[in-house]
């Protein structure tokens, strides 16, 4: 969803194709203040928080069951971290691409130690579409 124009018409046109109750999972990047150079660079429009990505899912009809979150939010620092010492330009991933997935591969052994307390860089989002006759809260 962060690499299209209108996530709403997007989500409109997934929820045609369910029935009413019908579920949708939507993986999302989370934590729209790490939003900077290295997401655009990745094609990414924008970030998103639990409070605007909920909003944004019932506007377009669908209600959320359970929120999901996953990987660590020090991904993203360590990644912020890095492309700051190199003078905040990243003008090709080539070689801070491999050497950030060098480190992060070793940083994301203590993903199976620390959990994500709920801050996660990203997030899973359950979806079910609203029947036109319950009542959004």
């Amino acid at each position: 969803m962060e690499t299209v124009e209108d996530e709403v018409g997007v989500l409109k046109a997934v929820g045609k194709h369910l029935n009413p109750g019908g579920q949708l999972i939507v993986d999302l990047s989370m934590q729209s203040w790490l939003y900077g150079q290295v997401d655009r660079r990745l094609g990414r429009l924008r970030r998103y928080d639990t409070r605007g990505a909920i909003a944004l899912f019932r506007s377009a009809g669908f209600e959320v069951e359970e929120v999901v979150p996953w990987g660590h939010v020090y991904n993203g620092v360590l990644w912020w971290w890095w492309v700051r010492r190199s003078d905040g330009v990243v003008k090709n991933l080539g070689w801070v691409g491999s050497l950030g997935n060098w480190i992060m591969g070793g940083v994301k052994c203590l993903d199976h130690f620390i959990p994500p307390f709920g801050m996660g860089s990203g997030a899973f989002f359950m979806l079910r579409k609203v029947d036109k006759g319950d009542v959004q809260l």
